[in-house]
């Protein structure tokens, strides 16, 4: 049925379940066929900004050719696409080497992927930067106020729990099992 449907109409790719979108018969049929305006969309993400998929349908942001053009332009835009996009490293590299803020967008499983991770932590934001030192000296107590991407940041948790140890409680389960971090929320 889904063939059938394809060989009619290549826009039903939109519609197919996820667990068929990669399967090698239909990705030659959606693959092989790619429509105008798929190929104006992409060439608008590229020239004029990836942050215009958000106001894209839906199923543009199911999209891998799309959402690689837009992330690569725009790589925060990576919040508004599908989970399986999140999951797919090239999007994420992609994403992370136009703003390294879409780490915070990544899945779980990409987050501490080496390469990932080098990309993310060689370009420390500087937002990062003021919010590390204001931890440090201005009381880690803050951290409860901060958006809860930060509160998964090992450096911006540390930081924090260095100078307010009780914060422990409100930093990612990931983190509170940091032998470091638990140590310096102790002294």
């Amino acid at each position: 049925i889904v063939l059938a449907a394809l060989k009619s109409d290549v826009k039903a790719y939109h519609h197919v379940a996820d667990h068929l979108k990669y399967d090698p018969e239909i990705l030659e049929l959606y693959k092989g066929e790619i429509s105008f305006e798929k190929q104006i969309l992409i060439a608008r993400m590229k020239n004029k900004g990836g942050h215009n998929l958000k106001l894209c349908e839906d199923y543009w942001r199911d999209d891998r050719d799309v959402v690689l053009a837009a992330v690569s332009n725009y790589g925060s835009v990576l919040e508004t696409v599908s989970p399986f996009l999140k999951a797919d490293k090239e999007i994420v590299l992609a994403a992370l080497k136009s703003d390294v803020k879409a780490y915070h967008h990544v899945a779980d499983h990409l987050k501490y992927d080496p390469e990932i991770l080098e990309l993310y932590k060689g370009e420390i934001s500087f937002e990062k930067q003021i919010l590390i030192a204001r931890m440090k000296n201005k009381g880690g107590h803050n951290l409860k106020l901060c958006e809860d991407y930060w509160r998964d940041d090992r450096d911006v948790v540390l930081a924090a729990v260095s100078n307010y140890g009780s914060v422990l409680e409100t930093v990612s389960p990931f983190l509170k099992a940091d032998k470091e971090i638990v140590l310096a929320a102790l002294k």
